[in-house]
């Protein structure tokens, strides 16, 4: 029986890293031969995936492609036919990814299980230490979300009692089998592991890392850069411009770190019955679950009004020289690249070469794109092709590319 993986989440638990990785690496195979095909679903319940996957994922300032929330459906009856008969077309095992899934129990209920009586559906959860958790939420949510500090902390608090969300999910009947895993080490690797899928390592890296602290406080003076919770495209932008060894300020005090750990207490103690073996007692033996002084390094640092730091916090002039030397060197470059875009046809082999190694290394998706820029130059056109291939051997565009390209010589 083909198998159906649903990725549920939770947010800001490496879900960005996993589907960057799994959009430009769709196709998929486990250490038995079995294929596996991410794919991602539409709000009409039209499902794609491939080349026009790793094409959406390509335009997306984000740099994946996952889908939508199923509250997001207005038509339900379409969305069920379109799904139906999409799902047919599938002979391999699927995936799916949305880390906003994993409140989403009775949708799938009425808008998948049912379509898909033909899969074994394996459900796949990654948990974090709530304290840690709702500080990384801070960034990516709170701050921008125009609620006072406390109140949104409280708020979010409830969200982090990952049990209750897992238990209903290891309820359902039509859910033959449920994964947690902690989100202790590479989320790719994690998930690789769990279906003894083979890892193309020349793609794992990390995705959707939090912008330098400098930055992220720039943004709330200027908000017009960043005016709501869901507009972080620009996070994802900058961050493949900006290298500053700097993490987002710590910002929840002492007295914040008690009242969580006290209310997800109960919580943690009750996941411990849904992990492996391995995780149980990794989760038992890491004190960010239960104690708060493992914090103490952290919060020791928020001063005593803790509500204007977080939400009005400042920068060093020294700060701000080093992100605008930063920017402006990527502007430099970014112009460079460009400029030499129009002369690379006039350039030898080893000119060429040489150029590609010392400006665009390990980037797969800018040699396809000047593969496709430069196609009617068979010779350019397959060395730039070969050079996305040797980055991305599975990438169906890439390999759509070189075997258009191979057969015109």
């Amino acid at each position: 029986m083909k198998k159906l993986i649903l990725h549920v989440g939770m947010g800001k638990c490496g879900s960005s890293a996993l589907q960057e990785y799994l959009s430009f690496n769709n196709s998929l195979i486990d250490t038995q031969g079995n294929k596996y095909l991410y794919a991602c679903m539409n709000t009409d319940g039209t499902v794609y995936s491939g080349n026009l996957l790793e094409e959406k994922a390509s335009n997306s300032p984000f740099n994946y492609a996952s889908s939508p929330n199923l509250k997001q459906i207005n038509d339900k009856g379409l969305f069920i036919n379109n799904f139906q008969t999409s799902m047919k077309k599938i002979n391999s095992n699927v995936i799916f990814s949305s880390e906003g899934w994993s409140s989403e129990l009775e949708l799938f209920n009425d808008l998948i299980f049912k379509s898909v009586t033909d899969y074994q559906i394996e459900v796949v959860f990654f948990v974090r230490p709530p304290v840690a958790w709702i500080n990384s939420a801070w960034w990516q949510w709170g701050a921008w979300a125009d609620v006072s500090f406390d109140k949104w902390i409280d708020k979010n608090i409830p969200a982090t009692l990952w049990s209750g969300h897992i238990r209903e999910w290891f309820a359902s009947e039509h859910i033959d089998k449920t994964h947690v895993k902690l989100l202790n080490k590479n989320v790719i690797e994690s998930f690789s592991e769990i279906f003894n899928l083979k890892l193309n390592k020349k793609l794992l890296k990390k995705s959707n890392v939090s912008l330098p602290g400098t930055v992220l406080r720039f943004f709330q003076n200027n908000r017009d850069l960043r005016p709501g919770p869901h507009d972080s495209s620009i996070d994802f932008i900058l961050s493949k411009y900006i290298n500053i060894d700097s993490k987002p300020d710590w910002v929840i005090p002492e007295v914040m770190v008690k009242d969580i750990v006290q209310k997800t207490l109960d919580s943690n103690t009750k996941l411990l019955e849904y992990l492996t073996e391995n995780d149980r007692l990794a989760m038992k033996d890491d004190p960010k679950w239960w104690q708060v002084d493992a914090f103490q390094d952290l919060y020791s640092g928020v001063p005593k009004n803790f509500s204007q730091f977080a939400t009005h916090g400042e920068y060093t002039q020294n700060d701000m020289e080093v992100l605008t030397k930063q920017l402006i060197n990527s502007i430099i470059t970014l112009d460079k690249k460009l400029k030499n875009i129009p002369v690379i046809k006039n350039q030898n082999h080893n000119q060429l070469q040489q150029f590609l190694d010392e400006n665009y290394p390990d980037k797969a998706d800018m040699y396809r794109d000047l593969a496709i820029y430069f196609g009617n130059d068979i010779d350019i056109g397959k060395l730039l092709i070969d050079k996305a291939y040797s980055l991305r051997p599975k990438g169906p565009v890439i390999n759509k590319i070189r075997e258009k390209l191979n057969a015109s010589r």
